[in-house]
């Protein structure tokens, strides 16, 4: 998939470690690590979104909405 929309290894290691970061940091949610850690995975997700919608079609774009959904709504 990263192939189809021209990104190279760094950009997916970076998404994954975005991703990792958040669902780490989500944990503290007592302190401003928590809604920190709820915007990694949103801002991944707002960049799925764009992607999918210049590449694929809005239904491919559904999972990452529902996350980008989630994610806003725990912060």
């Amino acid at each position: 998939m990263f192939v189809k929309y021209r990104l190279n290894r760094q950009i997916m290691a970076l998404v994954g470690v975005v991703e990792l970061f958040g669902a780490v940091v989500i944990w503290f949610q007592g302190s401003l690590l928590g809604p920190l850690g709820a915007a990694a995975p949103l801002g991944t997700s707002l960049g799925a979104i764009g992607y999918h919608l210049i590449w694929d079609t809005w239904k491919d774009a559904a999972p990452a909405m529902i996350a980008a959904a989630l994610s806003v709504f725990v912060i």
